[in-house]
């Protein structure tokens, strides 16, 4: 009985206990629920406030020479190299120097030539002269002479015409044969004489040599004997080709002496620098060139003299030579070869390129801080490209624009050509404006708004117009007035109207 009681006590108790957790439990839950329920959403709140802004571009630059120089030659012979790669020269120091001899030889030479071309060339017209009178005179003579046998040629022919008629007279006189069987009254035929054939035969003679005549005096009174027996023809083609050459000696010389004229003895550097490029194989090349371009045409080969003696024209021994007469051949035209490269050390400028988006916002004259390895620098945007060229970058290829800045400060020594130096670039800044923390802007399209938060804790959603931006502020330039309490990095899930609680 006893242990019947005791084991009904025990399940009461756990009975009760198991009713008194679950309504624990079910209390807890319920407050849980409850409390969630009345809790607002946390949010930071900064304050629209006054003062100055700054907005900058953050860049990585090539740190490289303001100043270069190229030293060219075109068609000298170098004499020696005065500097290595790597030597540090000061302006006015010795870079090159170059022997010219062939040059002046090459320029003499070519005067030398044009002289005897130009000699030559008067020589030959000389000679035309004298045979262009040689044959008027010529000429005169022949016509006198062929007046002359005009004139005994027109006797001939009346001599002729006379015989032809003496033969005609003689057949008609002649006496008929007797056949001894008549009176000698009979009719006889003038064709049965022995004589009359050989008459008639003279009197054709006669005819064809008249007739021959007549054509000798047209070929003698044409103009064909004339031009055959005309020498000043193959003269004139001698003139002209002497002219053609003497005006290639003066071209020759001209080219020989621009040559000379261009030639310089030596070259200086023209700014304190180092020394990054020496073409020591210019040397050799050099030598190659202007030796082979230094002499003027062969003098022997043509000998004009002998065809002018034979139409009476002086002797023109100084037209020898001309037919390979060609000039110096030194030109101002050879490509230019580099012999010596200086970059300036003492004015440095740190370039690099912008895409569009950054491109619009940099203006020459923009301030530049620079950072390298714990050090400061300063300096300002000195020069922004015209023309924007396809340039590799991190997104592809795409079209780039130059831009150039100033660099200064202490110990630029320290900064080494072709290595890139941290810059900012201050592309905007105001002074006394409205501003808030760029955390709060949020934008939707082309519309900024903020979140402002009233003393009751309600939020109001404000449009409103930014200026100028950095990372950390943005100027505002309607929409807010200073105090008001916006809220910072706003989460999408809030709205317009909505009861929210500044975090502490």
């Amino acid at each position: 009985m006893d242990t019947g009681k005791t084991r009904n006590r025990a399940r009461s108790r756990r009975r009760i206990l198991a009713l008194v957790l679950v309504l624990a439990v079910a209390g807890a839950g319920t407050w849980v629920i409850l409390e969630r329920r009345n809790r607002l959403p946390e949010v930071r709140v900064g304050v629209v406030s006054r003062g100055d802004i700054v907005s900058r571009m953050m860049v990585t630059a090539e740190i490289r020479p303001r100043e270069t120089q190229q030293a060219f030659v075109t068609s000298q012979r170098i004499e020696a190299f005065h500097v290595e790669v790597g030597d540090r020269v000061r302006k006015g120091d010795l870079l090159v120097t170059f022997d010219n001899s062939l040059l002046e030889e090459a320029a003499a030479d070519a005067t030398d030539a044009r002289e005897t071309a130009e000699a030559a060339a008067e020589q030959a017209r000389s000679g035309l002269e004298a045979a262009e009178k040689a044959r008027a005179a010529r000429e005169r003579e022949l016509d006198n002479q062929v007046d002359d046998l005009q004139a005994s040629v027109a006797a001939l022919q009346a001599e002729i015409a006379r015989l032809s008629e003496t033969v005609s007279g003689l057949l008609d006189d002649l006496p008929l044969p007797d056949d001894g069987g008549g009176d000698g009254g009979g009719a006889e035929d003038p064709a049965d004489n022995p004589s009359s054939p050989i008459l008639e035969a003279l009197g054709v003679t006669l005819g064809e040599l008249g007739d021959t005549i007549s054509v000798l005096v047209g070929v003698i009174a044409g103009s064909g004997l004339s031009q055959t027996l005309d020498p000043t023809l193959q003269l004139q083609a001698v003139v002209t080709q002497a002219e053609a050459l003497a005006t290639q000696a003066r071209a020759g010389e001209t080219q020989a002496l621009e040559a000379l004229d261009k030639a310089v003895p030596e070259i200086r550097a023209e700014m304190d620098g180092i020394v990054v490029e020496v073409n020591t194989s210019a040397k050799e090349t050099m030598d190659n060139l202007v030796t082979a371009g230094s002499t003027v045409g062969d003098t022997s080969g043509l000998d004009l003299s002998a065809l002018l003696g034979q139409y009476g024209g002086s002797s023109l021994s100084g037209l020898a030579g001309l037919g390979n007469l060609s000039g110096s051949s030194l030109s101002g035209s050879q490509a230019p070869v580099p012999l010596v490269r200086i970059l300036s050390d003492q004015d440095l400028v740190a370039a690099f390129k912008a895409n569009r988006y950054d491109a619009v916002r940099i203006r020459e004259g923009q301030e530049v801080q620079y950072t390298q390895e714990g050090k400061a620098y300063s300096g300002t945007v000195v020069r922004k490209g015209l023309v924007a060229v396809s340039s590799a970058s991190t997104s592809g290829v795409e079209p780039m624009l130059d831009i150039e800045m100033s660099l200064g400060g202490e110990d630029l020594s320290a900064l080494i050509m072709g290595f890139t130096i941290d810059a900012e670039i201050v592309v905007a800044q105001s002074e006394n404006v409205l501003k808030i923390p760029a955390e709060a802007l949020k934008r939707e399209r082309d519309q900024y708004f903020v979140f402002v938060l009233d003393d009751e804790g309600v939020l109001s959603r404000r449009n409103l117009a930014p200026g100028i931006q950095s990372d950390a502020e943005a100027e505002i330039l309607s929409g807010l007035v200073e105090g008001e309490r916006i809220v910072l990095n706003p989460s999408n899930s809030l709205a317009d109207g909505q009861r929210v609680r500044e975090r502490p």
